[in-house]
Order: structure tokens, then C-alpha cells, then sequence
């Protein structure tokens, strides 16, 4: 696989990522949905080493030009093809992690799925997922309850003023969702 999964990202604040999302159509926000999904499918699938990169979010995500890279492989593990999981501390960014990593404290490819489905939500929404925030809901929750409404399209980042194909949008939220899912 070319470089392109270990280059150094642009250092990034979510304000200024959110800012430079909202210019960005939602087919080129799918694009970078695509592209952290290959990448991660990549990483735990295509490698010769199977690897958990455990902080998977946008500041670790994002070349200037909004290509997806992914990079800051300072908490990844190697994952040995004969375990299920790797008991470790945990560690990550907080509002990322997946809750059964957070319980459990066993780490598996789901906690880089979860992270993904957040990011997912992210870009489509162009909010932060402010889980641990008071007085504030979490954008997972926030998607969820406009899912169990059957408005799932409201949550699409308002800048885009309806010029995205709902059919899109909405699948898009929902591999969020799902990907950001606990496992039972």
C-alpha cells in the first residue's frame, strides 16, 4: 500500500475542520468517508500486520487539501492474528472510544468501526460529537433520535440548504450509526 496512510496530518482544531467542512459539497464529504474507510479496511484487513490505530478522529485524519490520511499512529497496536482482542489501558480520545473499550477495557478493530461512525456523523453534520459536554447531547444521540423520528435528513449540516440527495445523506448517516453502534 502507498504512503498515503502515514503521512503527518495538518494540525487541525474541530472549529476550523467544521468551518472547511462547510465549504465542501456532501460528495466530496463522502469522499472522505470512502477514504478513511479504505484506509481503515486497509489497516485491519490488507496490511501483513494487522493494526488497531485506537485514536481515530479528524485532527488525525485530514491533509490540508481534506484528503483522508490517516496518521498519529502513537496509540496504534499490532494485533496478532491469533487473538480475538488485546487487553491494554485504555487510552484514546475521549467522545471516540467504543463504549464496549471503555467498559471492557479489550481492545479490537470495533473501537477504530466506532470511531469511524462518529466521524462519519462529523462530516455529514459538520457538529463534534460532544458526548462528555454538559448540558449537551452527544451528536450519536442527537442522530438517533432524529433516526427514531424518521428525520434522519435534518441532521445534515444546514450550509448545504437541501442541495445533497436525501437518499444519500441519509445512508450515510445510517453507516454512521451503524458503525457507531455498541456490540451486544
Amino acid at each position: 500500500m502507498e504512503s498515503s496512510f502515514t503521512c503527518p496530518p495538518f494540525d487541525l482544531t474541530f472549529e476550523s475542520v467544521k468551518e472547511n467542512l462547510r465549504l465542501l459539497r456532501l460528495d466530496v464529504r463522502f469522499k472522505i468517508i470512502l477514504g478513511t474507510a479504505e484506509g481503515l479496511a486497509y489497516l485491519h484487513e490488507e496490511s501483513n500486520l494487522r493494526i488497531i490505530h485506537g485514536d481515530i478522529k479528524l485532527s488525525n485524519l485530514l491533509e490540508r487539501d481534506f484528503e483522508p490520511k490517516i496518521a498519529d499512529f502513537g496509540l496504534a497496536r499490532l494485533f496478532p492474528g491469533d487473538k480475538t482482542h488485546i487487553s491494554t489501558e485504555i487510552t484514546g480520545t475521549l467522545g471516540y472510544l467504543a463504549p464496549e473499550y471503555i467498559v471492557h477495557g479489550k481492545l479490537i478493530e470495533k473501537a477504530d468501526v466506532y470511531s469511524f461512525g462518529i466521524i462519519v456523523l462529523e462530516v455529514v453534520c459538520a457538529n463534534k460529537n460532544n458526548s462528555l459536554s454538559q448540558n449537551s447531547h452527544s451528536i450519536l444521540q442527537m442522530v438517533w433520535n432524529l433516526y427514531g423520528t424518521g428525520m434522519l435528513c435534518g441532521a445534515v449540516d444546514p450550509i448545504l440548504e437541501a442541495n445533497f440527495e436525501e437518499v444519500e445523506a441519509s445512508r450515510l448517516l445510517q453507516v454512521g450509526l451503524l458503525c457507531a453502534q455498541a456490540s451486544t
